[in-house]
């Protein structure tokens, strides 16, 4: 989170010079479309959320219903639906004293790995974001109303947000202090917001976003030859709406997009809304299953939607751009077959939806993304394999999140265990041990050669590598030859299951391995997660790859 951005400090500007910039920015956008505000129909509020449950690390749950108050003008909204409104809360006069002196958030949510990643202080429980695009110009506007519960008495708090310029700012409705430097978003609640409150943050914010330049990665929204898509992991939500930008933070969702026709927008959950309207298409999209912010996407494109459905009636869209290859089509068939194996080898899958979009153009750093319920593939050639690790990223990484980024081998170590079970499944076990063999001899040669780096413990500049990928694989295999298939599998099923929703850790896995096998475990993991070499296979997989290995 290094990317520079402007300090604007004092009190939100007033609604007057906010509704000036909102009409030069309608205007921009229906010139895009050849329309003029004569035409244009007024919008009314969007439809409510319905309730839904999350916690983080398995805290209390509480019901996220709430949409923004006054959301950007170039956004049409649904005209047959009730009207929502944000939870009330006291005025600030009536506000109960907190019982303890009130403190601020802290900047950093703890991760050693990113420090200043994500904040402290407050749980994020729902975020209602509505924004219209005109990519011509690349310009967004933007309102996003953050529900949250205070973790303890805070006197001001923090959210990740970067470059965008932002018009106002309300805490519970009423104007709040802020201060907006590079990439951090301090606040500063008219009164202080007592521990357990909850409260709402709403952000009118206008731009160009850009994806955040990071040492280690490049990540957010990019504009693209299609029109925009979102790519935020790890830290890349921040560079389009305010967010507690850590996937230890994790909420539930509702999209609201406006865009020019043709475009569509892809995005998480289900598409429980379209409203077509003068040149303008308005796409609305609820995710009700907690979500870290980094997996939120939206896609523009001119995409054709395809529907279908698994062998249990799971709903299957995907979004393929209209002069896309003939073959896509073909290679998603494949997903209600990856799907109904994967049940088999990693429990239920966890969401309602699943599907892929194809993005035109190739983005920095990706290949694909698992965004969650939808992933993303870049110009990649849809096969079986990119197909299997992205999907099986649902599981481990989507619904399993990370507790820290350090354990990124628990969700792309698996990944791409993943890729190599569905080979399996077509060309049995020979066919994986003689690639986790061939994986395993790049481990002990980069050994030899002093560069080696332990699944467990990648560099935070260079975390996306094979250490983590291919390295982390062999560690599963090594495990599953260790204990023995069936409590291997077991093992992954009583994961997915006790931790759906919420985060884990390397530690979470071992207990959970340990319950299952009734085997002591801590020393061989540790061995292969975090020692200078790699130890040596165990003895099943020794003896069968032995003669695969290099001298």
């Amino acid at each position: 989170m290094t990317a520079p951005g402007t300090r604007q400090p004092g009190h939100s500007r007033r609604p007057a010079a906010r509704m000036l910039l909102i009409l030069a920015f309608v205007a921009g956008l229906l010139s895009a479309c050849g329309l003029t505000a004569d035409n244009v129909a007024t919008p009314t509020p969007g439809a409510a959320l319905p309730s839904a449950t999350k916690g983080t690390n398995g805290d209390a749950v509480a019901e996220a219903t709430a949409a923004p108050t006054s959301p950007p003008t170039a956004s049409p909204q649904p005209t047959d639906s009730p009207v929502p409104t944000a939870t009330a809360r006291p005025a600030a006069t009536s506000r109960p004293s907190p019982a303890v002196e009130a403190e601020p958030g802290a900047v950093g949510i703890g991760d050693a790995y990113f420090p200043e990643m994500g904040n402290g202080g407050y749980d994020a429980l729902h975020y209602d974001l509505t924004l219209a695009v005109n990519p011509g110009v690349q310009q967004i506007e933007g309102t996003s109303l953050m529900q949250a519960r205070a973790i303890h008495a805070l006197s001001a708090f923090y959210l990740d947000f970067e470059q965008l310029t932002i018009h106002e700012l309300l805490v519970d409705g009423q104007p709040a202090d802020y201060e907006h430097d590079g990439d951090q978003l301090l606040v500063t609640p008219a009164e202080p917001l007592p521990a357990g409150a909850e409260f709402n943050v709403q952000v009118s914010y206008q731009g160009r976003p850009v994806p955040s330049n990071d040492p280690a990665v490049t990540a957010g929204w990019f504009w693209t030859a299609g029109a925009a898509t979102v790519a935020g992991e790890p830290f890349g939500a921040q560079t389009w709406f305010p967010a507690n930008d850590h996937p230890l933070d994790k909420a539930t969702y509702r999209l609201q997009v406006t865009v020019p026709q043709p475009l569509v927008v892809a995005s998480n959950g289900l598409l429980v809304e379209t409203i077509e309207e003068d040149g303008l298409a308005t796409y609305v999209w609820q995710a009700r299953d907690p979500m870290a912010s980094y997996l939120v996407t939206v896609s523009i494109d001119e995409y054709e939607i395809h529907e279908a459905e698994t062998s249990g009636g799971l709903p299957l869209v995907s979004f393929f751009p209209a002069d896309g290859p003939a073959g896509m089509q073909a290679a998603a068939d494949q997903m209600g077959l990856m799907i109904d194996y994967f049940e088999e080898l990693f429990g239920p899958y966890p969401f309602e939806t699943y599907g892929v979009v194809a993005v035109q153009g190739r983005l920095p750093g990706f290949a694909a993304l698992e965004t969650q319920t939808r992933s993303l593939f870049f110009n990649v050639p849809l096969n079986a394999d990119i197909m299997a690790h992205e999907l099986a990223h649902q599981w481990f990484g989507n619904s399993v999140s990370l507790e820290t980024w350090q354990d990124l081998w628990l969700k792309e170590g698996m990944a791409t265990y993943a890729e190599l079970l569905w080979l399996e499944r077509s060309e049995g076990r020979a066919a994986v041990d003689e690639i986790v063999a061939s994986y395993y001899d790049q481990m002990a040669r980069g050994a030899r050669a002093g560069f080696y780096s332990p699944p467990g413990s990648p560099s935070p500049d260079d975390l996306y590598g094979f250490p983590v990928y291919q390295g982390g694989a062999v560690v599963l295999h090594a495990l599953r030859a260790r204990v023995g298939d069936d409590a291997f599998f077991q093992t992954l099923r009583a994961y997915t299951e006790r931790f759906a929703y919420a985060n884990a850790s390397t530690a979470d896995l071992l207990t959970v391995a340990e319950e299952v096998s009734g085997q002591e475990l801590s020393d061989f993991l540790d061995a292969w997660l975090y020692d200078s070499q790699p130890p040596a296979m165990p003895e099943p997989l020794e003896e069968q790859v032995a003669g695969l290995l290099s001298p």
